[in-house]
């Protein structure tokens, strides 16, 4: 439980894609 809420919604792409574009270009 260490790891952010912000890592498992990037990985199921989701919000994550709102929050980091970045990635998502990549």
């Amino acid at each position: 439980m260490s790891t952010p809420p912000l890592v498992p919604v990037i990985l199921c792409g989701g919000t994550g894609t709102r929050l980091w574009p970045l990635s998502r270009a990549s």
